[in-house]
């Protein structure tokens, strides 16, 4: 949950004619905007998910703006003529392209990926600590990828919109001989990790020649997708009306009519009127910076809990005797598992559904698969419906809690009775 400060909404909001004013507050109160915590976790447990039970060092990048010469990516690394006369091949050499870079050579403008890059690194630094024998680097240089044997290249992003800037990006490590050796070869392979991202990106980034593995935490909120169709018809058209761009970003970049942004900024498909500042245009977001939001807990209430449940058909359990004196962490939980058994599979149909945030459910998911309680494909086992009925019966068992822990502990007297 996000708020904004009074007066800035207030301005915002003036700006719309009276019989509009309506809509626009419903269209501004449909915007997701992910707190830096709940994005860090999200991508934690993301590459934790995907990367664990994989083989092979790591290599990680943030999504970067790559230089470009007559339209064409510049390569990703610089390339020197190595081996005996006669026999001399171009391979890939020099440092590790900075996380971002100057278009006029005096000035930096760090986007989001200043923060990805943060993330990288505690990434690497997490991995370190494991113990795993594995190597996680952070934006390495061709001497430490040949040194390590990396075989995995990952670019780390917040959001794909339109997927040029990864494509981009892909094409200029593409462009570089040794990365393309090392793929034909089948010792690297390529994965793009965002927090979330629109069909028609991620397609267009799987296109590439690289074929990369791209993976999503949950796909964007968009007008389409939150509003009913006439609902969604009156938000685009009330952006069409007021969008101070002119033609240009309507609806956001590449049309996408995105409802998403994060604490460290909005992407531009989100629609004009929300960050652009032509036209003496007073937006919410100015020039897509998020940092008068204050974004609140992601962790759900116990209000919010009780309205889930509600929304599952399940009053009478959030009611019981049993239920109540449990503590909230072991609520979520039970929540999670009432979730799926309603049969939500995915994290994102489990998160619209139960409204727990993305990094609640791969937390409490790993509580739940650790102690056998959903499957690996997302199924409740006999054990999680006997304790998930145990709740809603009152069963004799002992099932007051302490706590509940953050990692994969999990008290027993949660638990059936067997």
């Amino acid at each position: 949950m996000s708020l904004l400060p009074k007066a800035s909404k207030t301005q915002w909001l003036a700006q719309f004619d009276n019989q509009d004013k309506v809509a626009a507050e419903q269209l501004l109160s449909a915007v997701d905007i992910i707190s830096s915590d709940e994005f860090d976790k999200t991508m934690h447990y993301l590459f934790r998910q995907h990367f664990d039970k994989r083989t092979g060092n790591i290599a990680m990048y943030p999504e970067r703006e790559v230089k470009k010469h007559s339209g064409i990516p510049n390569r990703f690394f610089k390339e020197v003529k190595t081996g005996p006369r006669g026999k001399k091949k171009l391979t890939a050499s020099g440092a590790s392209p900075a996380p971002y870079h100057s278009n006029r050579g005096d000035t930096y403008e760090v986007g989001s990926e200043g923060h990805i890059a943060t993330v990288i690194g505690q990434l690497s630094r997490a991995a370190k600590s494991a113990n795993s024998g594995r190597v996680v680097l952070a934006s390495p240089a061709p001497s430490l990828i040949r040194k390590w044997k990396v075989r995995h290249f990952i670019i780390i992003t917040d959001f794909i919109g339109s997927g040029d800037r990864i494509t981009n990006m892909l094409q200029s490590m593409w462009r570089v001989r040794s990365v393309r050796s090392w793929w034909s070869y089948g010792w690297i392979q390529f994965h793009i990790l965002a927090y979330s991202g629109t069909k028609d990106g991620i397609d267009h980034i799987k296109s590439h020649a690289s074929k990369p593995n791209v993976i999503c935490a949950k796909p964007p909120r968009t007008i389409d997708n939150h509003f009913t169709q006439p609902d969604a018809q009156i938000m685009r058209l009330l952006c069409c009306t007021y969008n101070p761009d002119d033609n240009k970003y309507a609806l956001g970049y590449g049309g996408s009519q995105v409802l998403l942004g994060f604490s460290h900024g909005c992407p531009n498909n989100m629609p004009a009127i929300f960050w652009s500042t032509k036209k003496k245009w007073s937006p919410i977001f100015p020039s897509r910076t998020t940092f008068l939001v204050t974004t609140q807990s992601t962790k759900s209430t116990e209000q919010e809990i009780a309205s889930a449940f509600k929304g599952l058909g399940l009053p009478h359990l959030q009611n019981s005797d049993t239920f109540t004196r449990l503590p909230i962490q072991s609520k979520r939980l039970l929540l999670l598992l009432a979730t799926v058994n309603a049969g939500a599979r995915s994290i994102e149909m489990q998160s619209d559904r139960s409204g727990l945030s993305v990094s609640e459910i791969f937390e409490l998911a790993a509580i739940a698969k650790h102690h056998q309680l959903v499957t690996d494909q997302g199924h409740l086992t006999d054990t999680g419906a006997a304790t998930l009925a145990a709740v809603s019966r009152q069963s004799k068992a002992p099932l007051a809690l302490d706590r509940v822990s953050t990692t994969y502990y999990y008290p027993t007297q949660l638990r059936s009775p067997v």
